[in-house]
């Protein structure tokens, strides 16, 4: 049995034995036990605070404050119970009369243990229903227990207007249907269509965009990581299907992360095609949230990349990124941490918290022309978790290496103050932490380089070279 399971096992065992059997007793004196000693893992966002819970919050009964864990028992005692406690009632009940204050306190706990222990307790709850005399159960609605139905409802009707902006006539239905239903008569009329799909995760940069209030940003990140995830295998996106999870639904912040989803996935021609609201109280850390999605493109199979044709002698071309993109933000929060958001240390030439929070950018338009144009691309190297050390070597043939030429590019001015502030951190690790200013590489013939580059509307740079080697990645 685990370590709560034995514990609670034994109070209840004690005063069984002090209370003659009495239900009432025994409830109590478990959750109190639960309240005063696990007080830690219900303030670490586990379970909703119950000195913060009022019956008139959870029963819609008395407003009676429930017991806080931080008053002392013996204050507990006098306030409930002005007259002498009998031995049993140093837990703060009185024998067959702890059902009316303590009610919500009851209910919560039992949620609590039914939920981590499957079960095991659910005899308590008959007792709480059953046992006092003309006791009647009361039946604890979504809303009272952390889930508002109304709300996200209401977030749905904001969401709407930008999710069908992304519709085209492949769309088929609208919002509310059990799953998003796609025409595919145009990948039909390829001649070998074939899907290419994406999963991916904002990850921790949630974290700086709710302190920020920047919900939009990671909308925007997960649509453009999975648009750049399906691209350099040569496909285009047909349709996102996306997922956000909070401990609580606010109709504002989940229109503006969807906001964000819509913006670019209109930018790239992708349909928001339906997605999921999850409310999850007690998973999730109060104001915490996360965001994911799943990305369907295609192509046609004769386009797949990358090439079989990758040989020593092929040129490496790096396109920019906008920022860290999606990528080594645990180590980014660390290392800025001291810094207030609205902070400016040089050489940025805006607030940390903005340079941070820049959104993933796609590579879609850039590549557009250029990979129309096949065989011209021979592979592409989407530069995310792992940096450029992890990345490029995915699209190399044995036999292959990348050697990356440090300083080919110019590092813009966040990368610069990481390289200061990560002084200590070896120089292989923080390039396969971060992707220090670099979010796409290009591999090329080296006799189509200036042909390649013609084709891309941005600047662009000669980074390295494939070389004889055994897929990895050099920094010379």
């Amino acid at each position: 049995m685990d370590p709560l399971g034995e514990a609670v096992e034994g109070v209840v065992g004690q005063y069984r034995n002090l209370s003659g059997g009495d239900h009432g007793a025994v409830v109590h004196a478990l959750i109190r036990y639960v309240v005063h000693h696990h007080a830690r893992a219900f303030h670490a966002g586990r379970q909703r605070p119950l000195d913060r819970v009022r019956t008139g919050e959870l029963a819609g009964q008395r407003g009676v404050e429930v017991d806080d864990p931080t008053r002392k028992p013996s204050e507990e005692r006098h306030r409930q119970h002005p007259h002498p406690a009998r031995e049993h009632d140093e837990v703060g009940c009185e024998s067959g009369d702890c059902f009316g204050e303590a009610g919500v306190v009851v209910r919560a706990g039992l949620a609590l243990l039914r939920r981590e222990h499957d079960g095991r307790y659910g005899c308590l709850r008959s007792a709480l229903d059953d046992e006092r005399p003309g006791a009647v159960a009361h039946e604890t609605r979504d809303v009272e227990a952390g889930v508002d139905i109304d709300e996200g409802a209401r977030a749905v009707e904001q969401l709407k207007a930008d999710v069908e902006k992304t519709h085209s006539s492949a769309v088929l239905g609208g919002l509310g249907a059990f799953g998003g239903t796609f025409d595919l008569t145009a990948v039909m009329g390829m001649d070998k269509p074939v899907l290419v799909a994406s999963t991916d995760g904002v990850g921790t940069k949630v974290e700086l965009a709710a302190r920020a209030g920047r919900y939009d940003v990671p909308g925007q990140d997960i649509v453009n990581h999975c648009i750049n995830d399906v691209l350099v295998q040569g496909a285009r996106p047909l349709f996102f299907l996306d997922y956000f999870a909070s401990s609580e639904i606010r109709a504002e912040q989940v229109a503006a992360v969807v906001g964000g989803m819509s913006a670019a996935c209109s930018a790239a021609g992708c349909a928001l095609l339906g997605g999921e609201t999850a409310e999850m109280p007690g998973v999730y850390m109060p104001g915490a949230f996360d965001v994911a999605g799943t990305l369907i493109g295609v192509v046609e199979r004769d386009r797949l990349l990358p090439l079989q044709t990758i040989a020593p002698g092929d040129k490496l071309v790096g396109l920019l990124s906008s920022g860290p993109h999606t990528n080594g933000y645990s180590l980014l929060r660390k290392l800025f941490d001291w810094l207030p958001l609205d902070a400016r240390p040089a050489p940025l030439e805006c607030s940390i918290g903005e340079a941070l929070l820049v959104p993933h950018r796609s590579y879609l338009d850039a590549l557009e022309r250029a990979l129309g144009d096949h065989g011209l691309i021979k592979g592409l190297a989407h530069i995310t978790g792992g940096g450029l050390i992890d990345n490029v070597p995915r699209v190399l043939p044995a036999g292959c290496d990348a050697a990356i030429t440090l300083g080919s590019w110019p590092t813009p001015p966040l990368f610069q103050l990481v390289e200061e502030v990560a002084s200590g951190l070896p120089r292989e690790e923080l390039y396969r932490t971060v992707n220090m200013g670099i979010g796409m590489v290009i591999v090329v013939d080296a006799a189509r380089v200036a042909e390649l580059r013609d084709a891309i509307p941005e600047p662009s740079w000669i980074i390295g070279d494939i070389v004889a080697g055994s897929k990895r990645v050099q920094l010379v």
